[in-house]
């Protein structure tokens, strides 16, 4: 009993192939999710539009620690936003979930 016990662990524990690509592709994008939200961090803190937009979240009652707590970060204008994200986490994708990501507008840029 033990033994038919482990091999249907062992059996339930791989996965089948399309759920393996489908886990791939999950963390692909929990990735992009991650470079998208240090990406806009990085904006709020370092650009000028990011200053005007930290300045307008401290009128808010946001402070630095709060910022930070909850990841908020800044958009810069679409296309501009579009084409730096698309450098930095889609690179030369074509066809994969990078291209997706960056969605129709990549052909503006």
């Amino acid at each position: 009993m033990l033994r038919k016990s482990a091999a249907s662990r062992s059996r339930s524990q791989r996965a089948f192939p399309e759920e393996r690509k489908e886990n791939q592709q999950r963390a692909a994008l929990v990735e992009m999710h991650r470079e998208a939200q240090a990406f806009f961090v990085k904006q709020l803190e370092t650009t000028a539009e990011g200053k005007a937009a930290r300045a307008y979240l401290e009128d808010r009652g946001l402070n630095a620690e709060a910022i930070a707590q909850f990841g908020i970060g800044y958009t810069p204008s679409a296309g501009r936003a579009v084409a730096l994200l698309e450098a930095k986490i889609c690179g030369e994708t074509a066809g994969g979930i990078g291209a997706d990501f960056a969605g129709p507008e990549r052909a503006a840029v």
